[in-house]
């Protein structure tokens, strides 16, 4: 829901890191049409489905990014995380952690899905960044590359203040 009231003329996107598919979804059931992409092939198989039993197979297409469009007005680069923002539903999340936060070694490839997705963003465009942690070092200090990004909104939502999953956003 708040995707599309950040750009609510949104006639196309593209979810970099669609996993299977939620932010996708609910994008085309609002009648945005949305290319997707995710480096790991069994949630793209799961979006698929979704996506029939949703009944908006017809605006989603999965495609890699050499094959999107060059542009978009609307790109989301969820990023993959450390999943710390799930801990109060999946306490098990703790035991995959790294023992200091600092070094994230998933850091590196945030910039790297965030500088790939803003590629394809258009002048005047929106790139909405987005993981399901809680940690600085995933989220605000994330940025794309490059000048003119103009920061429209960031927040972090917290599992006690929320009663949702940790989870951040950001938009340019």
């Amino acid at each position: 829901g708040r995707l599309l009231e950040v750009h609510p003329r949104a006639r196309s996107s593209i979810d970099f890191c669609a996993g299977s598919g939620g932010k996708a979804l609910a994008l085309a059931a609002a009648g945005v049409a949305v290319e997707c992409w995710d480096p790991r092939p069994g949630p793209l198989r799961e979006l698929r489905k979704r996506a029939v039993r949703a009944r908006v197979h017809n605006l989603l297409e999965v495609c890699p990014p050499d094959q999107m469009r060059p542009t978009s007005g609307f790109v989301v680069a969820d990023a993959p995380c450390s999943n710390l923002g799930l801990l109060w539903r999946n306490p098990t999340v703790r035991w995959s952690l790294p023992a200091t936060v600092d070094g994230l070694a998933v850091v590196a490839k945030q910039k790297e899905v965030l500088e790939a997705a803003s590629a394809f963003v258009k002048p005047g465009g929106i790139l909405a960044y987005a993981t399901c942690s809680v940690l600085s070092a995933e989220n605000r200090t994330v940025e794309p590359a490059g000048t003119g990004w103009e920061d429209v909104e960031a927040r972090t939502l917290w599992p006690h203040e929320d009663a949702c999953d940790g989870f951040f956003w950001r938009i340019w």
